[in-house]
């Protein structure tokens, strides 16, 4: 008996791994466009683990240049727009990183290496990531990457080079 209720959750654990990894399987990401942009900032939230210690929402993306080559000023801004494109439209947990140039640190004086958060991202939508350095400790110059993952698949990998 103890080896078929062993059996039966072995099968229903595989099962459920099954179906999570294929409800995954058909999403994939079209870059629109990425560079320097300008948005309109529409509230923000408490954001723990981030330079600045807010997370910020924005709309009307309006894009000044296609370029990964962005100048380090205070109140430059930088985006990804996609579209998460998938065979029915749908709700995802999508999972944002932004990988920080080296040395880069909190306004407690805290190095971080990344930012990361998740977001539900409904699909077939446009859509688009950003960042804006707001605050003097983000001014930094190095490599600011931007990754895209939902579930355990990566859909999109685009660096900036913050000069």
């Amino acid at each position: 008996m103890k080896n078929i209720i062993i059996a039966l959750f072995s099968i229903s654990l595989l099962t459920s791994c099954i179906a999570y990894n294929s409800e995954h399987n058909d999403i994939t990401l079209k870059e629109l466009n990425y560079g320097p942009c300008q948005t309109t900032k529409t509230g923000q939230t408490e954001m723990d683990n981030s330079l600045t210690g807010i997370h910020s929402y924005e709309k009307n993306l309006d894009f000044i240049e296609q370029t990964d080559s962005i100048k380090a000023i205070l109140n430059a801004e930088f985006s990804v727009e996609y579209i998460l494109q998938s065979t029915r439209n749908k709700y995802v947990s999508l999972e944002i990183t932004w990988k920080l140039p080296k040395g880069t640190k909190d306004l407690d004086g805290n190095i971080l290496e990344e930012i990361s958060y998740t977001k539900k991202q409904y699909t077939n939508t446009r859509s688009w990531s950003s960042y804006t350095l707001s605050q003097p400790n983000e001014v930094q110059k190095g490599t600011w990457t931007l990754i895209l993952n939902v579930g355990n698949k990566k859909l999109l990998q685009r660096n900036f080079y913050l000069y």
